[in-house]
């Protein structure tokens, strides 16, 4: 697969061999259209259960501290989480765990059920997460005899966001950017080719009616 710039430049050079008007196109216009056109046809995939790893990306560790409103029962990250792409009205959260190779993940439920879980007797030791908007909530278990949640100060969260330059705002332990344009991009070369034709379809002509004579009559606007 390409990076982001790879894919930018290749829409731009696209466009100018199918249009020859003085409109001109910024890098960051292309780019959101490769991000909705990527939102819509990755949510397809998504909901035939297709969760294929190309379309995931990781936070790296981010630190944890008491939650402000919930109290000491309750973590929650210092940065803000960026959207995650819905699939039946959930987050496409892949995995939330306390970023070891061999770390313990922490199971995934709905906000509203995060209060009631854990008191079954074989779950009675687990760390249960949630994702509401912009943050992850974690649960200290019943029996924490241990102190594994007293310990736990960073979390990792893996999964497919709906735009993926949101991740350069996390750095990686060597302190590049989580993710950068001249990554590989987030997507299969086949949904790239299907998302081509879209922007092409449906953004190229857009862009034609955007010209200086609204009026369609051939004067100057100057």
């Amino acid at each position: 697969m390409e990076t982001l710039r790879k894919l930018t430049n290749d829409l731009l050079e696209l466009r100018y061999k199918v249009r020859t008007d003085d409109n001109i196109v910024t890098e960051r216009q292309v780019q959101s259209w490769i991000r909705q056109q990527r939102s819509i046809w990755v949510s397809n995939e998504l909901n035939k259960n297709r969760f294929e790893p190309a379309y995931w990306q990781e936070t790296g560790k981010l630190d944890l501290i008491e939650h402000p409103t919930w109290g000491a029962d309750y973590k929650t990250t210092v940065e803000t989480i960026p959207p995650f792409i819905q699939v039946n009205h959930r987050p496409a959260v892949i995995k939330v765990s306390d970023g070891t190779p061999l770390g313990e993940e922490f199971p995934w439920v709905n906000f509203t059920d995060l209060r009631y879980v854990g008191n079954r007797r074989f779950d009675i030791k687990t760390i249960f997460c949630t994702l509401p908007t912009g943050e992850v909530i974690l649960k200290r278990p019943i029996d924490d005899t241990d102190g594994t949640f007293d310990s736990l100060t960073k979390v990792n969260i893996v999964g497919i966001f709906e735009d993926p330059m949101d991740l350069k705002s996390f750095t990686k332990p060597n302190g590049n950017p989580q993710y950068h344009e001249d990554d590989i991009y987030p997507i299969h070369l086949k949904l790239y080719t299907y998302m081509r034709e879209q922007i092409v379809k449906i953004n190229f002509p857009v862009e034609a009616q955007s010209t200086q004579d609204p009026q369609n009559d051939g004067a100057s606007q100057d």
